[in-house]
């Protein structure tokens, strides 16, 4: 009885917390509501003006000639692939810097660690080149480490920055007790560090495809404008051939051109 009267969970206000959150639902859902009703119409019913949400012929056909038409099905276990090696390899590489950093005592720690930071200072116009080379070199081009790869480089100095500070919050006594155990540095680091910074690890993980696709280098044409246009542009050039990124249909069509002169290409969302 207590605890009833503490949350307030009285019928009446349970009704209407639950409304609002039923009202806020179908608010955010809102936005999907075109988009779906868009997949549903034909072509030219696409381009009539004013827009109309509702469609007037209703084609489900449209989803049987998108399998049709592409092997969406492979380029989505390929998108898949690639953001789950890449998600993963950065977690894994910053995690054990990070614990490096954190834990372990050597000359010049701390030098090393400013300096590792100042990468984050690097532009990505400036590594692309480079990177292009390096890839062409070890004979990674047209593959999908070629996308995996630098992505582990890009994103390594947040990430590890982002775990050391978290891995310093961690308690020494609980090392110290594994110590007395005999457990050695991959012991202490994986049994003891990595299950407390689970918060960490998942942060970085949310975080990582937002954050990492600003990193990627982006086409020359768009150097001076890198903040404002399409940092998808580093798949096109190491995705060549039978594995190049796919562009939606409008993307193919029609380029994004702006005041400073030169077109900017849709955003690459699945991957031959």
């Amino acid at each position: 009885m207590r605890n009833r009267k503490l949350y307030g969970d009285t019928p009446g206000i349970v009704f209407v917390v639950y409304a609002i959150l039923s009202i806020s639902s179908l608010l955010m859902f809102g936005p999907f509501l075109p988009v779906i009703a868009t997949s549903l119409k034909s072509y030219s019913e696409l381009m009539l003006r004013p827009f109309s949400i509702i469609p007037q012929k209703v084609l489900w056909r449209n989803y049987l000639e998108v399998f049709q038409t592409i092997p969406l099905l492979e380029y989505l276990w390929n998108t898949a692939k690639v953001s789950f090696l890449c998600t993963g390899g950065v977690l894994t590489t910053s995690s054990m810097a990070a614990y490096a950093f954190a834990r372990l005592r050597f000359p010049g720690k701390n030098v090393l660690f400013v300096l590792y930071l100042a990468t984050m200072m690097v532009p990505g116009q400036i590594t692309l080149v480079p990177v292009f080379i390096l890839m062409r070199n070890f004979r990674l081009i047209d593959t999908h480490a070629s996308l995996i790869l630098p992505i582990w480089g890009l994103m390594g100095a947040y990430g590890t920055f982002l775990l050391r500070q978290f891995f310093l919050t961690i308690p020494r006594d609980l090392e110290e007790a594994a110590i007395l155990d005999g457990c050695g540095y991959l012991g202490r680091f994986c049994r003891i560090i990595l299950p407390l910074s689970r918060p960490a690890l998942a942060t970085l993980g949310y975080f990582y495809p937002s954050l990492g696709v600003e990193q990627l280098p982006v086409s020359p044409c768009v150097f001076e404008h890198a903040r404002k246009t399409n940092a998808h542009a580093w798949p096109c050039h190491v995705q060549r051939g039978r594995r190049r990124p796919v562009e939606p249909p409008y993307g193919r069509h029609h380029r994004f051109h702006s005041s400073y002169g030169c077109g900017i290409p849709c955003r690459s969302t699945l991957l031959r």
